[in-house]
């Protein structure tokens, strides 16, 4: 309500009076008059002096808007030029600012006073400094919405960047703040939030050991105190900083530390930073006080919710995201974002063979080393996950397909090397199915899904062997299957048959021995190729029963070429490596030779070389009794493994079969060329013999037969055939070939 001069009483004596209770009231008090230019100020009190740092010279004859700033309020001035201009009271909280810059809030009441003629004669002004209690309550909505943000589970780095954004309004002034956190491991800092400086400054400071001069943050924790400096260019402890500083705009630093509220472990540093020096204020000190406890709060109930999503999402064994953080949270964000990913689906080649023999305790050994090598290999970009068993999930953000591929080579790096079971070597291999989003799916189950049977697309390649989803593959498992269903049945009607394919002696063209080989004719399919079935075999652990079968048909059928009077020649059969290293197998041998008959130096055992590069005492003991029984032992596909060739004089080989992937590049590739000739010579100079397989074309026999390979397999000479045709081949028992 408008003021009026009491009735008798003049103006002078009125502006006595009220100038008399100014002078004793704790407010600050001013009095404009509107019948001057621009309202000037004709009276202030000392209060006012005291609180804006100006003289009464100083202000008088000045509008009241020179207290306003930058960051006054527009509406606040509006409500005051309105209210003056009707010629009635207000009341406005409203920015104000000092002389020397520091801004403070006034709770201002303005009003008019007329005389008994309803003349207008003064404004007078109260001003009250409400910052105090403007910051009592700024502190209640930091507190409030700081702890609304953890409550409801936002990213500690939002969180810290919202707690940074409100301190900044707080103090109104240009003010930035960081939050750095501490290892106490490293005795470093890094940046925990810091949005608010230059990005050069950052990353100067981010990951900077603390010290006794290492700016006001490092310092403090060096010190194990809060750290005011208001004046960077003349401090000691920004000697070698105060160049980033100067070029980054910063003048004062003042750094509180944030320490944990039981232990008071020292978590990081809380700092506000100024372009001009200055010093807090002694209600500013403890704001900061209390915003260090809020940024404690936080940091804390982020690590026990890390520590709780680790118990989660953590495997217990390797230590990498598990099955459930697969399920829940594995690439979530990126697919929202509709960013590329790719899903590498990993599986290791028959590590069921390590479990059985050596334990699962010795199993759980090599699943941790192989996370500790995909966490070597792979970028902090990757997430590796173990997805159960023996099965591994890799994910990754990507723009180029070539990205991805670089990825998977370095996964497959990860197996090149050797694995320690019992202070001895053991290889493993893996196969590796990739899924990559937008192409496949946008659904991460989806992708899950296709980069395993991808995966199984891998394996049925072989080892180390890696393949990308296509639709097709869809359809392709859904046959396998079928097929799965259909591999038990086989094995119940004796649908699989035992092929034979002569090795021939180039020279003499004389058969000098014949591979076991297995086939599959299935009643309404026909012939299915191995490559389909034999990974199913392995899968289902049907390979035991399935190479038993094999093994005593082929040893059958040799003893009754014998009886027919055909000379004895030997029958290789092909023994996959779980098979190879089981505990009963060289009983298994001897039972089948005992029934059959047929004489030990009549068979042989073809294996890959990564039974024979699994060091241990068993694998040297199998190779001991079989060498020792009288048994011929082929080391097959030679050449595609690993480089390691300690094995060949190691174990008691006798042949090294030339793979065929190297022979049908004769003549096309040098690099296959010199392998087979490494091959040969290698063979040649350890006594043992070389047998090439796969040679299709008299190029390839020329090739071989140069460089002093003479034993040869291939459809050259003939294809796999039953036995009955395979005695078509040949004129008499001699196993002369017929031209």
């Amino acid at each position: 309500m408008a003021a009026k001069l009491p009735r008798g009483i003049k103006k002078a004596v009125f502006l006595d009076v009220i100038q008399n209770f100014a002078e004793h009231t704790t407010s600050s008090v001013l009095i404009t008059n509107p019948h001057q230019d621009d309202n000037p100020i004709i009276y202030v009190n000392e209060v006012f002096t005291t609180n804006t740092g100006y003289t009464k010279e100083e202000v008088l004859g000045k509008n009241c808007r020179f207290l306003q700033g930058a960051k006054t309020n527009l509406d606040d001035r509006k409500k005051i030029r309105e209210a003056i201009v009707e010629k009635r009271p207000v009341t406005v909280e409203i920015l104000n600012y000092r002389k020397d810059g520091t801004a403070f809030w006034n709770e201002v009441f303005i009003s008019p006073i007329f005389n008994e003629e309803q003349e207008l004669l003064y404004f007078i002004g109260i001003q009250q400094d409400i910052t105090h209690r403007k910051r009592t309550h700024q502190k209640l909505v930091i507190l409030n919405q700081t702890l609304k943000k953890i409550y409801e589970g936002e990213d500690i780095h939002s969180v810290l960047l919202h707690l940074c954004k409100l301190l900044e309004a707080v103090f109104l002034e240009e003010a930035k703040c960081s939050i750095l956190l501490y290892s106490s491991q490293e005795g470093k800092l890094y940046i925990g939030e810091a949005q608010g400086l230059p990005s050069f400054y950052n990353k100067a400071v981010d990951g900077i050991e603390v010290g006794p001069n290492v700016g006001s943050c490092g310092t403090a924790i060096y010190y194990n105190k809060n750290v005011i400096v208001d004046k960077i260019s003349e401090s000691e402890l920004w000697r070698d900083f105060r160049d980033i500083a100067r070029e980054s705009g910063l003048e004062a630093c003042w750094s509180f530390l944030i320490r944990e509220h039981n232990s008071k472990e020292i978590l990081g540093t809380f700092a506000v930073y100024f372009s001009k020096p200055r010093k807090p204020l002694p209600e500013e000190v403890e704001l900061l006080e209390e915003i260090v406890k809020v940024a404690a709060v936080a940091l804390e109930f982020h690590s026990y919710t890390k520590k709780i999503n680790e118990l989660a999402y953590r495997d217990t064994v390797t230590g990498l995201l598990n099955r459930n953080y697969v399920r829940e949270e594995l690439g979530k964000e990126a697919l929202v974002h509709k960013q590329k990913m790719a899903v590498l689906f990993i599986d290791l080649d028959r590590f069921k063979i390590i479990n059985d023999t050596y334990g699962h305790a010795k199993g759980d050994e090599i699943l941790q080393e192989v996370a500790r090598r995909l966490t070597r290999n792979l970028d902090a970009s990757c997430q590796i996950a173990r997805y159960g068993g023996d099965e591994f999930i890799v994910c990754l953000p990507f723009q180029f397909v070539a990205e991805v591929e670089k990825v998977v080579g370095k996964v497959l790096d990860c197996f090149q090397h050797p694995f320690q079971l019992h202070e001895e070597d053991y290889y493993l291999t893996s196969s590796v199915g990739i899924s990559m989003s937008p192409y496949d799916s946008e659904n991460m189950d989806m992708l899950i899904q296709f980069a395993d049977v991808a995966m199984y697309r891998a394996k049925r390649k072989g080892s180390n062997q890696i393949a990308f989803y296509s639709s097709a593959m869809s359809s392709e498992n859904s046959e396998n299957l079928e097929l799965l269903n259909s591999v038990r049945k086989a094995i119940l009607n004796q649908e699989f048959l035992v092929y034979y394919q002569p090795q021939v002696d180039a020279i003499s063209r004389k058969i000098i021995g014949v591979e076991a080989l297995l086939r599959w004719k299935h009643p309404k399919r026909g012939m299915i190729s191995p490559a389909v079935f034999i990974p199913i075999l392995e899968e289902t652990g049907f390979i035991f029963a399935v190479e038993e079968q094999v093994l005593y048909t082929a040893c059958q059928q040799s003893k009754r070429w014998q009886e027919r009077g055909r000379d004895p020649i030997p029958v290789h059969v092909n023994i996959s490596s779980p098979h190879f290293i089981h505990s009963g197998f060289v009983s298994t041998v001897e039972k089948v030779l005992q029934e059959t008959g047929l004489s030990p130096q009549c068979l042989g055992l073809e294996i890959t070389e990564n039974v024979a590069m699994n060091h241990s005492d068993h694998v040297m003991k199998v190779f001991e009794k079989l060498h020792h029984i009288g048994i011929r032992i082929s080391m097959d596909d030679f050449g595609t493994g690993y480089s390691s060739l300690s094995y060949l004089q190691n174990y008691p080989l006798d042949v090294l079969k030339i793979d065929q992937s190297f022979v049908r590049q004769i003549g096309q590739h040098e690099g296959s060329e010199k392998i087979v000739r490494m091959v040969i010579y290698l063979a040649q100079s350890l006594g043992l013999s070389v047998l090439a397989e796969g040679v299709e074309t008299e190029e390839q026999l020329r090739y071989l037969f140069h460089y002093g390979c003479t034993n040869i397999q291939g459809y050259l000479f003939s294809k796999p055939v039953p036995a009955h045709d395979l005695e078509e081949l040949v004129r008499d028992s001699s196993w002369d070939l017929i031209e």
